[in-house]
């Protein structure tokens, strides 16, 4: 009904007038939206928000559907200068999100959790060379197969035997321009979310995206540098991709990868940007969701049943001692489930409106 009724599109049989739109969106300064575009016959879901001028908060959790058509966004010129809080969860296009963050100034809160379409590549014909260069040089040769093996997937040979049995896991879409991030004035509160590579199970393998995961946690160590004089409160939450078993228990799905290569590249890469050399004043917490197995947790009481995947760095011990005053606090986080051939979450919305059991950020205030 949101997009049938402020649409631009003249392909919607009900919508109200140009100038009854503009009025009506120019008024509106808080927003929360669910979007699922599954059974529907056009999806104009995105280009509405261009009337929203006056937007202060907004959050969306987009689920994946399958449309009939989409109709593209068409960014206007200008952007929402009066944003102080943006949530935004699943599928949304990319710019869409760079157009939100056109004029990021005044953003004070910010979450990410943005996912690439099922089935389609992000990143996959040609790598920048300064993409490279971020990377740390013992990880290159692992991107540069990944990417070729995106791009055999992306020109329709997965019905060869190496791809045919793999279900991609979702993957976290890179957005914002470097541009757009050293324009970030105020920005005090940071919620970033990715997949995170999980287990492979013996009826089926999980294909994870080297790439597209070495893009985002770029794009976090970039943010987290350049706004590291305003930074209040930063919550980390990876989750590992699973097939659906609704026997397995949750909490010894993260501890069994808790320390596999997810964990590892973030070590190498974003750990840095916050113990060496930098310094945060206004820090005062940070949250671990899937990072390490804590000490509440059920997987360390009694008999260990399982072996953890690779060694602990002891990020929240590091953390610490890096920021002495601050609160680090580690917990077990969840996992993703998909059951879908091409990277479709189960559980939809619930699944990207669960927040691990975060607290909300003025709850984190008076915790």
């Amino acid at each position: 009904m949101f997009a049938k009724t402020l649409s631009a599109s003249h392909q919607h049989g009900k919508r109200l007038s140009e100038p009854r739109i503009r009025q009506l969106g120019s008024l509106v300064t808080w927003l929360c939206l669910s979007f699922c575009s599954e059974r529907l016959e056009i999806c104009d879901f995105w280009n509405p928000f261009r009337n929203f001028v006056n937007l202060e908060h907004l959050e969306l959790f987009a689920d994946w559907g399958r449309p009939r058509k989409l109709v593209p966004f068409s960014a206007p010129e200008y952007g929402l200068t009066q944003l102080r809080t943006l949530k935004l969860r699943g599928y949304l296009p990319m710019e869409f999100v760079q157009w939100l963050l056109n004029e990021p100034a005044h953003v004070e809160e910010l979450q990410l959790c943005v996912l690439d379409f099922p089935g389609i590549h992000c990143g996959g014909h040609g790598e920048p060379e300064q993409f490279f260069e971020a990377i740390p040089p013992h990880m290159r040769d692992q991107v540069v197969m990944d990417a070729i093996e995106d791009r055999r997937r992306l020109r329709g040979l997965a019905r060869f035997a190496d791809y045919q049995d793999k279900a991609i896991a979702p993957r976290s879409l890179a957005c914002l321009s470097f541009d757009t991030i050293r324009r970030f004035k105020k920005l005090n509160k940071l919620y970033l979310y990715k997949p995170a590579a999980g287990r492979d199970h013996d009826d089926l393998e999980v294909y994870f995206s080297v790439s597209s995961e070495f893009r985002i946690l770029l794009e976090w160590r970039d943010l987290i540098l350049a706004t590291r004089n305003t930074l209040e409160y930063i919550i980390f939450d990876q989750r590992p991709v699973c097939d659906l078993r609704e026997s397995d228990d949750q909490a010894e799905i993260v501890c069994e990868v808790s320390h596999g290569d997810s964990y590892k590249r973030f070590v190498d890469i974003v750990l840095p940007t916050l113990i060496q050399g930098e310094t945060f004043p206004a820090l005062r917490m940070i949250r671990l969701f899937g990072f390490e197995p804590y000490e509440d947790d059920p997987c360390k009481e009694g008999p260990q049943e399982f072996e953890l995947l690779g060694e602990s760095e002891n990020v929240p011990a590091l953390l610490q001692a890096a920021f002495p005053e601050a609160k680090i606090t580690n917990h077990i986080g969840r996992p993703i489930f998909i059951h879908k051939k091409w990277g479709e979450l189960y559980g939809g919305g619930d699944v990207l409106n669960d927040t691990a059991g975060l607290l909300t950020i003025g709850e984190m205030i008076m915790y």
